[in-house]
């Protein structure tokens, strides 16, 4: 490795500041191989004597980053092209939003196990001379749109943020060249290989740094394990694991390249709304692009995009058919009840009038009260009018009144279960 006799010493007050991924990782927000491997090297970190900041640029970022996944998982309004980690991890996931409510409200409490202050601006020292932070920028746009990333207003913002605390670890640097571990003052820990590699370009300082100030977290883990061996730790293990599953992670490339083509394809021949939505929403688009790709862009055919619409298209009428055969069945329960109600309240009033003229026929009731006499002549006019009515066929027959009573009363069930 080049320059591997510079990385030496103990790191004893050294300040790490974490870039807003890290902090994710801490919580557990990327994967478990990412949330142990950024555990054990901070672990490290701490046994060598190392602080941990976070600035406030990025600590805001992480705030927004919470803020605005909740309400796109609410809202449902979002494309997975121009998702932010922390929703694809959501969509593969499937988190709510809910669910990160309660992990943003473990963050102060991940930050406090770990130390980890959130740290403003610093001041410049004497005879300091700051670093070209356009050049920076520069450096980082092209390297972004090298890998056909787009940039838009939050990368933008974003870009800004990191310019922001690279110069911060400038600045905490000051004039003396970094030439080992020990002396290096402070470093930017990131997973952002663009910008590790654009902050070490010799062209933003004069003063020239062998231990650069951005190194991305895997970076840093093998360096720590390479030159100093810890029989009780294993972040070799760790870092390679989570190399292994970032590089089968689906790429923001072929994500982009799915998505223009679809756009393509829309212009050509609109897609329903309803396919439109489950493309920009669904976890099956990351599945069927990493089953279909192997995360290799070579092997992203001119046919993959159809293939995968197909599928969806497919997913979408077995999913309508299912749900199709469980209104049915549900449709049939509340069929079954209304006859059941039905058939009963027919079978009372069969009863009732059954016993009414049994009463009236068998019972003397010329010794009973005025009102009762009253109440039971007046019942004996109903088997009366009952003939008369179904003579005239004003009351209907048995079968009638069943289905009568079945339909009305299936129909207050039904609205009663879906209110």
């Amino acid at each position: 490795m080049k320059n591997i006799g510079n990385y030496v010493g103990k790191m004893s007050g050294v300040i790490i500041a974490l870039d807003s991924p890290i902090i994710f990782n801490l919580l557990d927000l990327n994967e478990k191989v990412n949330f142990d491997m950024s555990s054990e090297l901070l672990g490290i970190l701490k046994k060598q004597g190392c602080s941990f900041v976070i600035f406030r640029q990025h600590y805001q970022e992480v705030l927004q980053t919470f803020n605005s996944t909740i309400h796109l998982l609410y809202t449902k309004n979002y494309s997975l092209d121009k998702a932010s980690r922390l929703l694809k991890y959501s969509v593969r996931n499937k988190k709510s939003a809910n669910f990160l409510k309660s992990k943003l409200e473990l963050l102060d409490s991940v930050l406090a196990k770990w130390n980890i202050t959130i740290s403003d601006a610093p001041l410049m020292p004497d005879k300091y001379s700051e670093i070209n932070c356009a050049n920076l920028k520069e450096l980082l746009i092209k390297r972004y749109q090298d890998n056909n990333v787009e940039i838009d207003d939050n990368r933008n913002k974003t870009i800004d943020n990191d310019v922001d605390v690279i110069s911060y670890i400038y600045r905490l640097r000051g004039n003396n060249p970094a030439s080992n571990l020990k002396n290096s003052n402070a470093i930017l820990i990131t997973t952002n290989t663009a910008l590790a590699f654009a902050s070490k370009h010799p062209a933003l300082s004069d003063v020239c740094h062998s231990i650069p100030v951005c190194m991305t977290d895997a970076f840093l883990s093998t360096i720590l394990w390479f030159c100093y061996p810890d029989s009780d730790s294993d972040i070799n293990e760790k870092v390679l694991l989570s190399e292994c599953y970032n590089k089968l992670t689906l790429s923001d490339e072929i994500l982009h390249r799915f998505y223009s083509e679809v756009k393509e394809l829309d212009a050509s021949t609109p897609i329903s709304e309803e396919i439109m939505l489950h493309i920009n929403t669904s976890r099956m688009v990351q599945e069927l692009l990493e089953i279909k790709t192997f995360n290799d862009p070579s092997l992203y055919t001119d046919k993959t995009t159809a293939e995968i619409l197909q599928e969806i298209e497919i997913a979408k009428n077995s999913k309508i058919k299912a749900l199709s055969g469980t209104l049915d069945s549900h449709d049939g329960k509340f069929l079954s009840i209304a006859r059941f109600i039905s058939g009963t309240i027919i079978s009372i009033v069969w009863f009732g009038l059954v016993i009414l003229f049994l009463i009236l026929k068998y019972i003397d009731y010329s010794n009973w009260t005025d009102i009762w006499k009253i109440v039971l002549n007046t019942l004996s006019i109903i088997p009366v009018l009952w003939g008369l009515l179904s003579w005239f066929g004003i009351i209907k027959n048995k079968a009638y009144l069943l289905d009568f009573l079945t339909k009305r009363i299936y129909t207050f069930v039904k609205n009663w279960f879906e209110q």
